[in-house]
């Protein structure tokens, strides 16, 4: 027979012990409530619209609870009680939350059920909250072995229920002009709501004698202010599944001040000449009234001089007659009345009508000059020209506006980085232009200088032309054909060349620049748009070289 030592019988009651209270007991402690919450009902509520919940509460039957005792139930949301549009209601108490205690139990098993009607109100800040059921009461729970009860109050951790609700509220609006109102106009303003959350039926209403000409019902509506003084835009939002009691209104209190100022601008800018505005005979010009042009009646346009295309509106065309005498001022006048009483206007704005057969080919003469072999030479050169053709134009020479030259020679050597020779000649190209802002014309003249002799070992300093730095690489050369262009001009160089080329006009101000890289001709398109008619210096530049060239675009 086997002997069973004391302590191992002890330590096997141990082990069977525990393994009890961790694998088995657990079991029973699962169940760690005495009551089961539902909540069923709509989850997502209009506002002021009664909605009835049913809350169904069970007892538990398990073993180790008994004499369940509920004593009341208490709902609640988060929405505050208080006086608004819309007061949130619990059985018809206007309150956030109800006790209910129509009925308690002491048995074990049964199952209780209760309804509770919620009017959701206007006064939650957000489109969502929470109904939330918590019972009251106590039960008796026995001990891990049953040998005895301990009484015990319900746990909010278990005995309580959440039901979330979505609400769908109606926001104040915003009412957005789509541009300013003004007096004494008459064209229609569309406003528009924004910012109303869910609600989906308009009304608008409009006082002081404006009036809704479409979009009543919708978010955007046209409205005719009346011709003068202020008025006011309302709107009012609702659903049309809420409560009729549940809306919004905005008001919008329209102030209008009185037209802005008009001008007269050109579309398309006539070419500039001699400081004034041009209008050139054989082209026509669109004038357009902009700034406070609303509400302008009796439109009507006068031009001296030319012909006028259309009355009656703020945009025409100007036509300069054919007939009409070189550098005749014209003013362009545009007159109209204001409904409502506003101030008439009168706008008008002043040109020069040039034709465009009056410019002629420059003449004058290129003065000369004597060579002299002393070690250091100033030679001039003059251009001058005669002023039968300054009626009402203007004669450029290239490059810029300078009629003297100054080369200056140092131990024989002019300052030009020439390979010269001694029986060599170099000549010189300059062009002269003369124009009247609608035609140009322009002739070449070209002179011829000595190449005086290279000295060994010498290094030449730059030119400086009226104190400016004038860098030139000798040899290299740049045309432009054809010259005066209208679509287009081909700029050709005699060798390949890189670096910018860029056009100025006679201002100095730099108008498109180019990049080229060992290129030898380049295509210089003409948008009048982009360069309308007149004169122009190309420039072409990289670090140790600089070539001008005036040009001339017809318009």
């Amino acid at each position: 027979m086997k002997t069973i030592y004391p302590f191992k019988s002890a330590f096997l009651v141990a082990t069977i012990f525990l393994l009890n209270n961790l694998f088995f007991k657990p079991q029973l402690k699962a169940q760690t409530s005495p009551l089961t919450i539902n909540i069923s009902g709509p989850e997502t509520v209009e506002i002021g619209i009664e909605y009835t919940y049913s809350i169904v509460i069970n007892k538990s039957t398990a073993s180790n609870f008994r004499n369940i005792n509920l004593t009341s139930i208490e709902c609640r949301v988060s929405w505050n009680a208080g006086t608004s549009v819309i007061v949130g209601k619990m059985n018809g108490m206007p309150t956030s939350s109800a006790t209910i205690t129509s009925f308690t139990s002491t048995s074990s098993g049964n199952t209780l059920s209760t309804n509770l009607k919620i009017i959701w109100g206007d006064l939650s800040t957000s489109d969502k909250d929470e109904l939330v059921v918590t019972c009251n009461g106590g039960y008796e729970k026995t001990n891990n072995s049953g040998a005895s009860w301990t009484p015990q109050l319900f746990s909010v951790a278990f005995e309580s229920k959440k039901k979330e609700i979505t609400l769908k509220p109606i926001c104040p609006p915003s009412l957005v002009p789509n541009k300013p109102a003004y007096a004494c106009c008459t064209s229609t303003i569309t406003y528009s709501a924004y910012g109303y959350c869910t609600a989906n039926t308009f009304n608008w209403t409009a006082s002081n004698g404006a009036t809704i000409i479409s979009g009543q019902g919708t978010a955007n509506v046209q409205i005719m202010p009346p011709v003068n003084g202020a008025y006011m835009v309302s709107l009012e939002v609702g659903r049309n599944t809420a409560s009729t009691l549940y809306k919004r209104i905005q008001n919008l209190v329209v102030t209008r001040p009185a037209p802005g100022a008009v001008t007269l601008t050109p579309i398309g800018e006539p070419n500039p000449g001699g400081g004034v505005n041009v209008l050139c005979t054989g082209k026509s010009y669109a004038i357009q009234v902009q700034g406070g042009v609303c509400g302008l009646s009796n439109m009507t346009w006068s031009a001296p001089g030319c012909a006028i295309s259309a009355q009656g509106g703020n945009t025409t065309t100007i036509t300069p007659l054919s007939s009409t005498n070189n550098n005749t001022p014209v003013q362009i006048q545009f007159s109209a009345s204001y409904m409502g009483g506003c101030t008439p206007v009168t706008v008008s704005a002043n040109y020069l009508i040039r034709r465009a057969d009056a410019v002629n080919t420059p003449s004058g003469t290129l003065g000369s000059y004597t060579p002299s072999n002393s070690t250091l030479m100033n030679q001039l050169r003059t251009l001058n020209f005669s002023s039968s053709n300054a009626n009402g134009s203007s004669i450029f020479i290239s490059p810029a506006t300078i009629a003297l030259w100054n080369y200056y020679y140092y131990n024989g050597t002019q300052l030009r980085n020439y390979d010269y020779h001694t029986t060599a000649f170099v000549s010189e190209a300059i062009q002269v232009f003369q124009t009247n802002g609608c035609a140009s014309k322009s002739r070449d003249y070209t002179y011829t200088v000595p190449k005086p002799l290279v000295v060994p070992g010498f290094i030449p300093t730059p030119m400086f032309k009226n104190g400016a730095e004038f860098v030139l690489n000798p040899g290299m050369e740049m045309k432009a054909n054809p010259n005066p262009g209208k679509e287009q001009i081909i700029v050709s160089f005699n060798q390949k060349v890189s670096g910018t080329l860029a056009l100025y006009d006679y201002a100095g101000k730099r108008c498109f620049s180019w990049d080229l890289t060992e290129m030898d001709v380049f295509n210089l398109p003409i948008v009048p748009e982009q360069i309308p008619g007149g004169l122009y210096v190309l420039q072409f530049a990289n670090a140790t070289e600089k070539l001008h060239l005036p040009i001339a675009i017809q318009p």
